[in-house]
């Protein structure tokens, strides 16, 4: 769970700025921190990236969820439950960037509790999956393509054809947030 342990989060990301700079950049990931009791949101460096927002930007819900694609905007029952249960979770969204590109992403969060057991704070790290779930989405229609009545399986050269379409319409469709 979490720890009753009380300090300055933005104090703490100033300090240790470059070493988080260096992994953020290196894994692809970004921290959040809501400080519940002060309703007050920080961001690393890294959110700003993979939500493609301006530095200017103050972190806030709304502006995470504006870059949110429409379709997974629903309310995140998962951190409700997650808080009632204190446990942590794992989430999927996508987010839609300026250049109109699609990046998923994956939140794990947790909660932190003072000393009387009060929700405190929530932690997510927020990580770039956009490249694993590219290559589940390309398994998933290679998988159908094989399946028996699928066009694709009438010879090798319309299976790799169809595989290839598939997999492009894919792309489109996310493309095209269809």
């Amino acid at each position: 769970m979490g720890s009753t342990a009380r300090f300055d989060f933005p104090k703490v990301f100033e300090k240790l700025n470059d070493h988080l700079r260096f992994l953020e950049n290196r894994l692809n990931i970004g921290i959040c921190r809501v400080d519940l009791s002060e309703r007050r949101m920080v961001w690393s460096d890294g959110i700003y990236d993979l939500f493609d927002h301006d530095r200017s930007v103050q972190p806030s819900r709304d502006a995470l969820l504006q870059r949110m694609h429409p379709a997974d905007r629903k309310d995140r029952e998962v951190v409700n439950v997650a808080l009632q249960r204190r446990i942590s979770f794992d989430d999927r969204f996508r987010v839609i960037l300026r250049d109109r590109r699609i990046r998923w992403m994956r939140a794990s969060g947790e909660f932190l509790f003072d000393e009387n057991g009060t929700p405190d704070a929530l932690l997510v790290l927020m990580t770039d999956v956009t490249a694993e779930q590219t290559q589940r989405d390309v398994m998933i229609a290679a998988d159908a393509a094989r399946r028996p009545g699928h066009a694709a399986v009438m010879d090798t050269g319309h299976q790799a054809s169809d595989m290839l379409t598939g997999v492009a319409s894919l792309i489109a469709q996310r493309l095209l947030f269809i």
